[in-house]
Order: C-alpha cells, then structure tokens, then sequence
C-alpha cells in the first residue's frame, strides 16, 4: 500500500477489541488550534502529512524528524513555513508549543530542544499536551523527559529519571541506538540536542534542529540538518534513552542505507534520475530535501521513485538518499 495515499483510519473490531491503525500523521495541536497558516501552506506539512505512523516509538520519532529535513527558520513572526531562511528563531515548533512568557510563538529562544519536543509529541511517543511550564525549573517532574525547551534542563530531568548514558568522551560505554536523544557540549555544558538515525564505523549520524549544513558542532543554524560525528567526539556529552514503545511487527529501518526497502524516502542532495536502470545519462533531477517513494529496489542497487508525476531511476548512497519509512 503506498504511504502517500490520503490520511485514513482503519477500525477492526473483533468481539470487544478495538485497534486503531493510523496510516498517516495528522497534526496534533499543542498550544495553539492548529498548525499555523504559512506552515499549512507549505511543502514541510504536506512532508508531514505523508509519514505513516506505526506504533513503534522510535521508527515513528526518526520518520517525523526526517520529514523536516531542511527546513530553515523565518524572519519574521508568522513566517512558519520553512521554505525561506530568517535566522530568527521563527519555526513552527516553537509555536506549537505557545509563548512560555518568552514571547509570541517562542521565537525569543533557540529552537533545537523545541525540535525535538515537538517531534516526540507528533509522533506519539507521547500524549503530554500541556506546555505552559515548559520554560520553568522542573523539580523531579518526569513528564518531562518527553519535552523541554532547555537542553540542560533536558539531561538534568533524564538523570534523575534514570534515562541517561553518558558518551564516550565523557567515560561510558552506551552505543547509542536509532531514537535516542543525543546531548552536544561546548565550553559553556550542554548546548544543544539532536535525534540519532545509526552508529557506524566509529561514527553517529543524527537529525538535529537549530543547526547548520557544516561539519562540527553548531548550536544555532538555523536549520533541520543530517549530521555526523565521532563516537568519541568531545562534541557529545550523552544520551537520552526513553521507554519507548516498541512493536515488533513493524519492519525495521537501516538508515545506513545498506539495506534499502520501497517505502518514504527524503532526499539529502540532488540526484540525477535516469530514466531506466540501467541508463547513463540522466533525464531529470531531483531537488534536495524533496520527499519521494521508492517502488522498487533494483537488483543494481538503483531506486526506481515516483516524485510527484515524475518516474525513473537514482543511485542510492546513504549520506544523499535517506529512507524514513516502510511501505
């Protein structure tokens, strides 16, 4: 079944057991009604309205997260969409989560843990839906492990919930997993937070708001970003490990890239498509952070894709083609 059909529900009952199985996302509101208008009117909703969610807490966070890559933050209050950079703090994560006393739409505040907050909420890892203290002090509240504004205050709740591991650097053992919540340091502590996709060779990979395009730590970017660093980097203080549900029926994703599956993917560079597999030259291409299906998995390790009416042919390499769903 392709997931980018229309949103639908589908109710079995059987005697007097009820399961929902929701197909794809549906915005759900925090402190506001709704999503705002700019971002309801661009591609970064229509992205979000396309992630199947499954129930598995983890795949579901990672398919949100990668469904904003590239999105960049306005400049001016009400410029939500995400389609044209501001270096503002405008996002729509913010304002979903509501003023704080911080100002309108929380764009007073760097916006990486709101990222993240926001992400865990719309993926259903989590059903707090109130957020009127986010910016305050938390005194061992552990709802609060699922959403934070502050990313210091993020760890302090983690450790007294018994939810954190502490990086390499930082003298622990934990390899992170797909969904953990990953801690940044600089000078200064705990700086900014991130979402890791895998480790490999010795490296994490993760999906971070409030970040830029280049190597190394950057802690206010501006935009949603796929990153990657050294397992031992002094970079990464440690990492937030929740109880996430997990369901064992649903197909398992390597982002790495190593064992593609038809399904969702986003694109993280543009890409040549040919228009048979077996083709060398191109015919048309298709644009960075475009969202796309993968149909088939060629037997040359080409993708045949559908992107809007366009069929054809790419090469697959995990750091240009990552996959955010199954199908």
């Amino acid at each position: 079944m392709s997931v980018m059909l229309s949103i639908f529900t589908v109710f079995m009952s059987v005697a007097n057991y009820t399961e929902e199985v929701v197909y794809a996302a549906t915005y759900r509101n925090g402190a506001q009604s709704g999503p705002s208008t700019s971002y309801k009117n661009g591609k970064y909703y229509k992205h979000y309205t396309q992630v199947p969610i499954t129930g598995d807490n983890r795949t579901d966070l990672i398919a949100i997260a990668l469904s904003q890559l590239g999105y960049q933050e306005g400049a001016a209050n009400g410029n939500f969409s995400g389609e044209v950079s501001g270096r503002y703090n405008y996002v729509e994560y913010s304002y979903n989560l509501g003023d704080l006393g911080l100002g309108y739409g929380g764009s007073d505040y760097p916006w990486c843990a709101s990222f993240v907050t926001w992400c865990l909420y719309q993926s259903r890892c989590t059903n707090q839906a109130t957020y009127s203290s986010l910016g305050r002090f938390h005194v061992g509240d552990y709802d609060y492990i699922w959403k934070e504004i502050s990313c210091s205050q993020w760890v302090r709740q983690l450790k007294g919930a018994g939810y954190y591991k502490y990086s390499k650097y930082e003298g622990g053992s934990y390899t992170p997993q797909s969904g953990d919540l990953v801690f940044f340091q600089n000078s200064g502590g705990v700086a900014h937070i991130g979402i890791c996709l895998y480790t490999s060779g010795g490296r994490i990979y993760t999906v971070e708001g409030n970040t830029s395009d280049s190597s190394g730590l950057e802690a206010n970017g501006g935009g949603v970003y796929f990153k990657n660093y050294s397992l031992s980097s002094s970079y990464l203080n440690g990492y937030g490990v929740l109880p996430y549900k997990s369901d064992s029926s649903v197909v398992k994703i390597d982002y790495s890239g190593n064992n593609p599956t038809t399904g969702l993917y986003v694109s993280n560079a543009s890409k040549y498509i040919y228009s048979t597999s077996t083709a060398t030259s191109y015919s048309s291409v298709l644009p960075r952070f475009a969202m796309f299906e993968v149909t088939e998995v060629c037997s040359n390790g080409r993708l045949k894709i559908k992107y809007g009416d366009v069929v054809g042919y790419i090469n697959n390499n995990s750091d240009r083609v990552i996959q955010l769903s199954s199908t």
